[in-house]
């Protein structure tokens, strides 16, 4: 009625128990700003296939015991989700698995206990000396080490880890331009994935500061003939503006390049005369700045990679740098995009230190700088 206004009450859960707990103890960690939505989202897959292991081995989540909890700490991680990766070590689960599966276990049943969801807690009953934790060369393995770095953050080096003979490895400049945004902005592969061609541009050429909305730290202004990358902002990562040095600016310039290359080639076997100059304006634009390898084939409009080819990219270019240069690892170094990312970090935190390590990594507060 007009006048009057309506007083909205929170829903009662509705569900089966396990997931009304983790349900509940999800919203209640986004309220207090620990977890993003998009966290609760994959911290959701991980608990339903927590749940999915407890059925097959003929147990109830709510009933489950510590031995039990141990015996799932150390078997192989459950679930097979698409696109998913072979493990490291398809017989356990790697020590940042073990542990995030640790906090949710711990999170979920100390909630379900307080709200009546089950009569014990067996987290409760996990010794601390058995509870998960990251040990100093586990977190070695997640930083690439300095020599290593610095090799792959030379331009010149960068090109001949992708060396294309042929226009048909046109992929390779495109590989070319994605190492050097990855070593000289540490953007998360779903930043990288995300990006359009508006959001790179060279400096002086049509845009003189930062998109409004997405510059979130000031840095100092590089020299002429760098790029500006614009990062947009998602539910778990700060939108923000990174420089790239002039450096880099060739490797950017090829795939440029290739990129209005294939985008025109699209155009013209694929839409109408009347319809090119707005094709291309629109998808030069707003269509993806690192197009997938099928660029040539399919639908009209450039499709943008995967999380599995940006990792296979990566993980080739450490491997072609180690091979070149005879450096061997002491240890097992992860070898995709995050493991460049944590390194770009941990040299911000060294360079300038841990506030404007976060405001340049996008991350929401200091709690999330995990590297030591």
């Amino acid at each position: 009625m007009h006048g009057t206004s309506t007083v909205l009450t929170p829903k009662e859960p509705i569900g089966p128990p396990g997931e009304v707990a983790f349900d509940g103890w999800a919203q209640q960690q986004i309220r207090q700003d620990e977890l993003s939505v998009q966290s609760a989202a994959d911290y959701k897959y991980l608990w339903m296939a927590y749940l999915g292991w407890c059925s097959d081995h003929v147990l109830s989540w709510s009933t489950i015991r510590a031995p039990d909890l141990r015996k799932f700490l150390d078997d192989p991680a459950p679930g097979k989700g698409t696109g998913r990766r072979r493990a490291i070590h398809p017989t356990r689960m790697s020590a940042y698995t073990r542990q995030r599966y640790w906090r949710l276990l711990f999170g979920v049943y100390a909630y379900a206990s307080r709200a009546g969801l089950l009569s014990h807690n067996p987290t409760l009953d996990v010794e601390q000396d058995e509870r998960p934790s990251i040990g100093a060369a586990d977190r070695q393995s997640q930083v690439l080490e300095p020599f290593v770095f610095t090799q792959l953050a030379d331009p010149a080096r960068i090109a001949k880890l992708f060396p294309a003979h042929t226009e048909a490895n046109w992929w390779h400049v495109r590989d070319r331009a994605l190492l050097a945004v990855l070593v000289e902005t540490g953007i998360t592969v779903a930043e990288l994935i995300a990006l359009r061609g508006v959001d790179l541009v060279e400096t002086g050429q049509g845009r003189a500061s930062p998109t409004p909305k997405r510059q979130r730290c000031l840095f100092p202004a590089v020299e002429e003939g760098a790029f500006r990358l614009d990062v947009m902002e998602t539910s778990v990562n700060v939108g923000r503006s990174l420089d790239i040095r002039a450096d880099y600016a060739p490797l950017l310039h090829d795939w440029l390049q290739w990129r209005q290359r294939l985008l025109t080639e699209r155009c013209a076997f694929r839409v109408p005369l009347s319809e090119r100059a707005e094709f291309m304006a629109r998808h030069d634009r707003d269509g993806p700045l690192f197009v997938a390898r099928r660029a040539r084939e399919g639908r009209a409009e450039l499709p943008a990679m995967v999380a599995g080819s940006v990792y296979h990219s990566v993980s080739q270019a450490l491997t072609r740098l180690r091979a070149l240069d005879k450096l061997q690892a002491e240890h097992y170094v992860a070898k995709g995009a995050a493991v460049v990312r944590n390194t770009v970090i941990r040299r911000w935190i060294d360079q300038h230190g841990p506030v404007e390590a976060v405001g340049r990594a996008g991350l929401r507060s200091l709690d999330s700088l995990r590297l030591r």
